[in-house]
């Protein structure tokens, strides 16, 4: 399927770029002035993919796996 080949290329483009990575890092930091020590985001990463419940990331309740997102785009 053409659209979901450009949507994924989008999205890993968008994870790269330093203007999102810098927005993104802005506004973590900005939330971890509100929470705890305990509470703050220590490390994060973006992803270039979208998860769904057909690559395996989550469940038919669109929780997330963690078992399988942890081991995922090291």
């Amino acid at each position: 399927m053409q659209s979901h080949d450009a949507e994924d290329a989008a999205l890993a483009r968008l994870a790269s770029h330093p203007g999102v990575l810098a927005e993104v890092e802005r506004g973590v930091a900005e939330a971890n002035q509100r929470l705890t020590r305990p509470e703050q985001v220590r490390r994060f990463r973006v992803l270039g993919a979208q998860w769904t419940t057909d690559s395996g990331e989550l469940t038919p309740t669109l929780s997330p796996r963690r078992q399988v997102i942890g081991t995922r785009d090291r």
